[in-house]
């Protein structure tokens, strides 16, 4: 206790001395760590490698919580979840628990490179410091290094701003963004191709109305409906007449399905994607530039799409425009199993133009073609219903009616005739 009281008197002495002029800094919403001059504070990256399979990794997201409430918002955390052993989901047959599949193909790709899951679960990285040899962390050595790295100079600031109407991935200083037409050849027969369904709604989730996906019900071998009178089960002929020409000229279902086509990139040789080579291609189609904006209007029975050219552009070019409809519920076969009640969504229907968008080979910046399309829906319907009777040859059996107007979409896109690229892509509802 004298100890205390001669340590406070030496420190009121002191204290006492000095006489601190302002300006005084009163402002509390600075964080007392403020390695710069300015108003700018070092904030860190915790990468938490994790899984829903791994018993010790909720004492790792515990610990990120802590430091969190230490140091408030100049930590960032991320949980990626990763690895065979401990992130993988349960099969759909083995509900409910663990069904939900956590990975992506960037936490992947980064625990690949990384090597952190090779370590054992949990494990991190803080601000990756340490790469190559002493970057995997266990959660007890976060805290140490995140002190280290708050301590840094900032030497680089980063602004986030958004606008809920416009997707962050903005390659243009219009108001048109870059979309990506994913086409999903596929089957009802075919037992594999539920998982590129689900990749596909993925992939839609992460960017949102960027992608636009078509499922194309092909082949005989996948495709083909069951006859008449082998009641109730894979009655219905999903298929169309333009559906099986893509793939006649496109070579998909000879690869095996599930299979797809991103913008057609790739066309003659590398179009063909496996469902795990989507989102790659996805996001490689998302950087470039926006050559083409497209803009769809509908009333009863008619169409117009504005086509915009946003930019210089030499070639051909053709406008498609398709209708698809969701919402089907009809029979599929998902693994080992039946489902009766099996959703299709964006299913190919009909193509009601692909012709070239204008006759002329340059497209100028501010140029604006107009296509208007009457349609008749239910001679439309009627088409499909006749081919299926009539394709004796992939075995059709005339059930592909039953169209639902409210649930159907106008797909259209331009594409390079030469390389058959797809330049840019556009959604709406038939009924808006």
């Amino acid at each position: 206790m004298k100890k205390y009281l001669v340590l406070l008197s030496s420190i009121l002495i002191i204290t006492s001395c000095d006489i601190v002029e302002g300006p005084y800094l009163t402002d509390e919403a600075i964080n007392p760590i403020d390695t710069t001059t300015n108003s700018y504070m070092k904030k860190v990256l915790v990468e938490d490698f994790t899984g829903h399979l791994c018993p010790n990794c909720p004492d790792a997201a515990r610990e990120l919580d802590a430091i969190h409430d230490i140091y408030g918002d100049q930590i960032i955390g991320m949980a990626i979840h990763v690895s065979k052993s401990f992130a993988r989901p349960y099969p759909a047959s083995q509900a409910p628990s663990f069904q939900y599949d956590f990975r992506t193909q960037w936490g992947d790709n980064w625990d690949d490179f990384y090597g952190i899951s090779a370590m054992g679960l949990p494990r991190g990285m803080v601000n990756r410091i340490g790469f190559p040899d002493n970057h995997k962390l266990g959660k007890d050595e976060w805290a140490s290094a995140v002190a280290l790295e708050l301590k840094k100079d900032v030497d680089f600031t980063i602004h986030i701003s958004s606008d809920e109407n416009v997707n962050p991935i903005d390659t243009t200083t219009n108001s048109y963004v870059k979309k990506v037409l994913v086409e999903d050849f596929t089957g009802h027969l075919c037992p594999n191709c539920p998982d590129a369904a689900r990749e596909l709604d993925a992939i839609h989730d992460i960017y949102g109305d960027q992608i636009i996906g078509m499922a194309i019900h092909v082949s005989k071998s996948f495709a083909r409906p069951y006859p008449a009178s082998q009641a109730p089960s894979f009655q219905y002929d999903f298929r169309s007449q333009w559906g099986d020409n893509w793939d006649d000229f496109y070579g998909i279902s000879e690869m095996g399905l599930p299979r797809g086509m991103v913008n057609r990139i790739g066309y003659p040789d590398n179009h063909k994607l496996s469902k795990d080579e989507w989102a790659t291609e996805v996001t490689n189609e998302l950087n470039k530039e926006v050559d083409f904006g497209i803009d769809i209007n509908t009333t009863i029975n008619s169409i117009t799409i504005s086509s915009n050219v946003l930019n210089n552009v030499n070639g051909d070019y053709n406008l498609v425009v398709c209708l698809t409809e969701s919402n089907i519920i009809n029979w599929q076969k998902d693994g080992q199993e039946n489902v009766e009640n099996y959703i299709h969504n964006h299913v190919l229907k009909t193509v009601l133009m692909d012709e070239e968008l204008s006759n002329s080979s340059n497209y100028v910046a501010g140029q604006q073609v107009e296509t208007l399309i009457n349609y008749d829906l239910a001679a439309l319907e009627q088409y499909n219903i006749d081919y299926s009777t009539n394709n004796t040859a992939e075995l059709g059996n005339g059930n592909a009616g039953d169209w639902n107007a409210s649930n159907m979409s106008i797909i259209a896109y331009i594409y390079n005739t030469t390389t058959k690229e797809i330049m840019q892509a556009e959604e709406a509802y038939l009924n808006e």
